[in-house]
């Protein structure tokens, strides 16, 4: 059985919802994208971390 629950909206996220209303600021929907073309030089952050715990 599912709960009906109250919950309170905080000073934020209602300042959020208002600029989102007038236009002013536009909230993300769904999963992010990743950065397409981008060439990152030298080693890999993992590649670093490994060596570093060695």
């Amino acid at each position: 059985m599912t709960r009906n629950r109250i919950r309170t909206i905080s000073k934020e996220r209602r300042a959020m919802k208002q600029l989102v209303q007038a236009g002013m600021a536009k909230m993300p929907q769904g999963k992010p994208t990743g950065i397409r073309g981008l060439r990152i030089k030298g080693k890999s952050l993992s590649e670093t971390v490994l060596e570093d715990r060695r």
